[in-house]
């Protein structure tokens, strides 16, 4: 049913998924821009974060184009938010699904980061361990970084701290923390691209429908108007209009959409 504005149900419920979409692209843009930034990042999946990233602001961009499409009621660009929306999906799925389930290979992967930025970047280790309130890696003295500012992990005798091994605080952290709420940001786009998929197949499909009624409307009346504009033709009936053989005589178009000849002209 059409508002008194001229929009209806759908385009609506289109328009407001889009924005719900693009709200929900902001916040995981912004939200995985502020881990990257931390130094901590360095030891996270950045292909995972990257593409996540670079997902979150396609569904940002794309819900723009919904918005377009549910106002504007053009039906190519209601089709180019289908085909966005469609190649947004599998790989948003994708990728919250690796970062949900990539729980089992953190250990590996925070060891391989680990003796990275232990040979390249020291300082962002220092950060790490300052940060969590950790020593070295496996244990404390797994390749520690001295905390020059803190005595969370002096250079001298270790083994007499009680501070935990960095890896059980990292991997809890993005077990618990950083996966889950990738996760959960990611998931909500699918959602939110899932519903506004929905809502705007619908549409468009109404569209098209309206499109060939009105297309098949306009064959009809142009059919009669050239009918009327020939009342002598041939007795022939197409799309419901039909002549009469013979004769020269005029017709009238009938209230059922027929020409008939007229009475005196039939004698």
């Amino acid at each position: 049913m059409n508002s008194p504005n001229g929009k209806d149900l759908l385009e609506w419920s289109t328009l407001l998924f889009s924005v719900l979409l693009g709200i929900a692209g902001s916040a995981s843009s912004i939200s995985i821009v502020v881990l990257l930034l931390t130094s901590h990042a360095a030891l996270w999946s950045h292909f995972v974060l990257w593409a996540l990233l670079a997902l979150a602001l396609g569904a940002l961009l794309t819900s723009i184009l919904g918005c377009g499409a549910a106002v504007s009621g053009n039906l190519s660009l209601r089709t180019m938010y289908v085909f966005a929306l469609l190649l947004l999906i599998v790989p948003q799925l994708l990728f919250s699904t690796m970062a949900v389930t990539r729980t089992e290979s953190i250990e590996r992967l925070l060891e391989t980061n680990w003796q990275y930025a232990y040979d390249h970047h020291p300082d962002y280790l220092i950060h790490i361990e300052e940060y969590y309130k950790c020593c070295g890696f496996h244990h404390i003295t797994d390749r520690p970084v001295a905390t020059p500012h803190s005595d969370i992990c002096p250079a001298i005798s270790p083994l007499s701290l009680t501070t935990l091994p960095c890896l059980d605080v990292l991997a809890d952290a993005w077990k618990h923390d950083h996966s889950p709420l990738l996760g959960g940001f990611g998931f909500t786009l699918v959602v939110l691209q899932l519903m506004a998929l929905g809502t705007t197949m619908a549409l468009r499909r109404r569209d098209i429908a309206e499109q060939e009624d009105l297309e098949n409307r306009s064959l009809i009346a142009s059919e009669q108007d050239r009918l009327l504009a020939n009342p002598n033709h041939p007795s022939e009936r197409v799309f419901g209009v039909e002549h009469l053989d013979g004769g020269g005589g005029g017709g009238t178009l009938g209230e059922d959409g027929v020409v008939r000849r007229n009475a005196d002209d039939a004698t």
